[in-house]
């Protein structure tokens, strides 16, 4: 059993599904009702319940640790395993030891290179029978198991926080140029995300499209002021200079190989599906779903925001723009979704993201 438990914990780096095999596991091994992890913020002087699994009703009250000498209490007392009884009394404030539902319990601390990092928690609430040493022994060895996998999860985490803020730095540099598309990228995200959840993509492809959204724009770093900057139209010699900005950001992105799929959509972000679009004027089935939604909500939100050439549109003029420019700059599908979405929501699905400087 142990080994399965250390090939579920190597099998995903996502903290919140480790932890999930934690509880799972833990809650099998020691024949439990309810589980729990909680988790030491450091620095600021609170813990958070990370997960929770199991049958038990009562409620896992925090509150109990607001005053710091309480707090200070637990992180002391939770040093050590312990396994309560049926009737015997909680030694240390805890919430999740005094849950009122609770019979039997045991607390594992986790730790990670040494130092005190949460609690493993399990508890019996339906079944009268009290946990056995050698029940918490077992907790123990998952703990172990456990506090490997989470550290390697944080890392993790980290390194994609890290990551995503690089994404954002970049993108930040592009509407840093141009005050009327700043915010257009956290915009697009809301878009493209809500359309790629009603279209059925997976968690892994929306967090691409997350960042193809955040950073399609990117070649107009490349792009001179006097033509990115123009209040007025842009002459025919200007506009092909901006239409140069997907082979810009194509260029910028190259040299990072984790983004060798993104690249591709935000080389597209200008196509239409007619074939009229630009760089490369492709359309059809050479233009993939993530770019064929990146389109729509690039256009959609250039539409429902004022820029320096024009005010914002209404909403019935967004939607009957959509539903007439489906099949010839649009997906279909794409385009209906978003109508679909305008109309269950309203002005609210896109004057709650409008960001003003």
């Amino acid at each position: 059993n142990l080994k399965r438990i250390t090939e579920a914990l190597g099998s995903t780096l996502e903290l919140n599904e480790v932890l999930q095999v934690v509880l799972e596991s833990a809650l099998a091994e020691a024949s439990a009702d309810f589980g729990a992890v909680l988790l030491d913020c450091k620095g600021q002087e609170r813990i958070r319940l990370a997960a929770s699994r199991g049958e038990g009703e009562a409620p896992v009250d925090l509150s109990i640790l607001d005053p710091l000498e309480s707090l200070d209490a637990w992180r002391e007392g939770s040093q050590k395993s312990i396994l309560i009884k049926a009737g015997e009394e909680t030694p240390f404030p805890c919430p999740l030891l005094a849950r009122e539902s609770r019979k039997s319990a045991m607390n594992v601390p986790l730790r990670a290179k040494g130092e005190f990092i949460g609690v493993l928690h399990v508890a019996r609430e339906i079944c009268p029978d009290s946990f056995t040493e050698g029940n918490l022994e077992t907790l123990q060895m998952i703990a172990a198991q456990a506090t490997f996998a989470i550290e390697n999860a944080s890392l993790y985490d980290n390194l994609h926080h890290d990551y995503m803020a690089i994404i954002r730095a970049l993108a930040n540099a592009v509407e840093a140029k141009d005050p009327y598309t700043r915010g257009h990228g956290d915009r697009v995200v809301k878009y493209t995300q809500s359309i790629g959840r009603c279209i059925g993509l997976d968690e892994e492809h929306l967090e691409k499209l997350k960042v193809a959204s955040i950073l399609h724009d990117i070649g107009k770093i490349g792009i001179r002021d006097q033509v990115l900057l123009k209040p007025g139209p842009l002459t025919d010699a200007e506009y092909s200079e901006m239409k140069l900005h997907p082979i810009i950001g194509d260029r910028i992105l190259e040299p990072i190989r984790s983004l060798k799929d993104i690249r591709m959509w935000i080389y597209q972000h200008h196509e239409r599906l007619d074939g009229k679009g630009y760089p490369e004027g492709i359309g059809g089935d050479d233009l993939v779903t993530p770019s064929r939604l990146l389109i729509v909500a690039e256009v959609f939100d250039a539409l429902v925001t004022e820029r320096a050439y024009k005010p914002a549109w209404s909403m019935e003029k967004v939607i009957n723009f959509l539903r007439k420019n489906a099949d010839t700059h649009f997906d279909r599908e794409m385009s209906e979704v978003l109508i679909q979405l305008l109309q269950e929501e309203g002005e609210s699905f896109y004057k709650e993201n409008v960001i003003v400087y």
